[in-house]
């Protein structure tokens, strides 16, 4: 019985731990804070994360709903919040290298990435790189996506020059 009581006080005391306003880390196993999706409050705090000299760093987010630019400002199911997904940063790859699945999705890339970040909660990414091009991509439900194309023919672009920042957007589910 004694035991009993002693489990019973140890879970309402993580109860009453997990509450409380201010918690900002699952370090007990709480639920993680709320992910702001203000995104101008979101890049400015991201801004003060950068540690690299060299390199690419910027924020990941997702949008989805009607995001056309007709739409009423106060009455629009547009959202845009930060995300966490694998990035991987290929060499600079063109189109006809690789294999589409529809729209910005393929199934695989003809080389290994040169380098693999996963972002934090807000989204925040930075990865050192040397000066160069390349093509970034993110995991989504098990295939590739791209953030856009250039005018050569190379998937997800960015090129590379001390630190270069770089914030991404998926958007295949937003309507414009």
């Amino acid at each position: 019985m004694k035991q009993l009581t002693t489990m019973l006080m140890g879970a309402l005391l993580l109860l009453a731990a997990c509450s409380k306003k201010d918690k900002q880390k699952d370090d007990i196993g709480c639920a993680p804070a709320p992910v702001s999706c203000n995104m101008p409050e979101v890049y400015a705090a991201n801004e003060t994360k950068r540690t690299i000299t060299q390199g690419l760093w910027g924020t990941l987010a997702f949008q989805e709903g009607n995001c056309m630019p007709v739409q009423d400002p106060n009455n629009t199911t547009c959202r845009t919040c930060p995300v966490q997904r694998k990035l991987r940063i290929y060499p600079y790859t063109m189109l006809q290298h690789v294999l589409p699945v529809n729209g910005s999705f393929y199934d695989g890339f003809p080389n290994s990435p040169v380098a693999t970040v996963v972002p934090d909660a807000q989204g925040f990414f930075q990865v050192a790189l040397p000066d160069g091009q390349y093509s970034v991509l993110a995991e989504e439900d098990g295939r590739l996506y791209a953030f856009g194309w250039d005018g050569q023919g190379g998937v997800s672009p960015v090129t590379v020059s001390g630190v270069t920042k770089w914030n991404l957007t998926f958007n295949y589910k937003a309507t414009f």
